[in-house]
């Protein structure tokens, strides 16, 4: 997976984020780079874990398809979570003071580069 540590490196070095995960299907966090020593992968990957079932049940229990990507924002920040193959998702945790739209953008790029490095 060192190919996807590189990309997920290139997230990390983006204005404002705090951490970038690669987490697995079970929550474990398959890759992760963390910016914020007051935030631990291994509670954020279970976190996200549980975050991106809830976005799949939504979306399938209200018959919309796939979920694919979405933005939670929340008082002192927000997480980008983008569904990926074999339940795997991708969480990128920034600051209030991160650029989600420009977050957003770039994560959009880079997207493909994960998948290619899975």
């Amino acid at each position: 997976m060192k190919k996807a540590l590189d990309v997920l490196n290139k997230i990390a070095a983006l204005d404002g984020v705090r951490a970038v995960l690669l987490v697995s299907g079970d929550g474990l966090p398959l890759e992760s780079v963390v910016n914020d020593a007051a935030l631990d992968a291994d509670e954020l990957a279970a976190l996200t874990r549980d975050g991106a079932a809830a976005a799949r049940a939504m979306v399938e229990d209200i018959e919309q398809g796939q979920f694919i990507q979405g933005v939670i924002e929340y008082s002192k920040g927000a997480v980008l979570m983008t569904n990926l193959p074999l339940r795997m998702t991708l969480a990128v945790f920034m600051s209030r003071e991160g650029n989600k739209a420009a977050l957003w953008n770039a994560t959009a790029t880079l997207f493909p580069e994960v998948v290619r490095a899975l």
